[in-house]
């Protein structure tokens, strides 16, 4: 279990490959958007659907955070040799 909260706190601190920072920046103007639905008075059915885009969005910002510039190429067999 340390290992996990190790390795979690090392991803959340290292480079953000450049597409998982245009999907964090999708993210969060998608749950900025159900936020400022959420203000507005809609009827209920509207209000609980701005709710799941606002939860939508800020999970896209949470999994993007996530992923390593160089995960993907050292855990790959054949491809960390073709990329130096």
């Amino acid at each position: 279990m340390k290992q996990f909260f190790t390795e979690a706190r090392a991803r959340l601190r290292s480079a953000v490959p450049p597409f998982f920072r245009k999907v964090q920046a999708l993210g969060a103007s998608i749950a900025t958007l159900g936020c400022a639905l959420q203000a507005l008075s809609l009827p209920p059915k509207l209000l609980s659907i701005a709710g799941y885009i606002a939860v939508a969005g800020g999970v896209m910002v949470a999994v993007a955070q996530f992923a390593e510039k160089n995960a993907i190429l050292e855990k790959t067999p054949g491809v960390a040799e073709s990329h130096p």
